[in-house]
This record gives structure tokens, C-alpha cells and sequence, in this order.
């Protein structure tokens, strides 16, 4: 019951990481330069919807750890909320 319970939990913290993902990617996309600027150290393009922005080093490494913690968080959470316990 308890691994249930934290399984639940990681998928709700899963969400909320896709969610917060989503919503910064819509923002980069809307608010960072188009054309790199080295000077600011935009330098890193991402390509949203045919749209070409330049993210900074920190930008590009956020993104990737928020996408990589979501994703890992959902399948760890969505295994442990469907495994059968032991005790029957």
C-alpha cells in the first residue's frame, strides 16, 4: 500500500516537472533572441515549432534536466504503482 502511495506521488511530481517544462520552453520560445548573441551567451539554438531560438548554457541545461527528471520520475512512479505487492 505504502509503494502505492509514493508511486502516486512521483506521478504527481512527474506532472508538475512536464507542466513546469512546457510552460518554460512556451516562454524561452516567446522571449529569447532569435539570432544568437554571444555577447549575452545565447549561443545554444532550440528549435520549437519551426521557431529557432538561442538559449545560454544554463537555459539549454535546465531544460534538459527538467525533461530528463519528469520522464524518469514518471516511469519510476508508474512501476511502482503497478506492481502487485507480496503479501497478497
Amino acid at each position: 500500500m505504502m509503494k502505492r502511495l509514493i508511486g502516486w506521488i512521483l506521478v504527481g511530481l512527474a506532472l508538475i516537472g512536464a507542466m513546469t517544462y512546457l510552460a518554460l520552453t512556451d516562454y524561452y520560445a516567446n522571449a529569447l533572441p532569435r539570432s544568437a548573441q554571444a555577447g549575452q551567451g545565447a549561443t545554444v539554438p532550440m528549435n520549437y515549432h519551426g521557431t529557432i531560438v538561442y538559449l545560454t548554457n544554463g537555459q539549454a541545461t535546465l531544460l534538459f534536466l527538467l525533461q530528463t527528471g519528469w520522464i524518469v520520475t514518471a516511469v519510476i512512479g508508474g512501476l511502482l504503482t503497478t506492481t502487485k505487492s507480496k503479501r497478497g
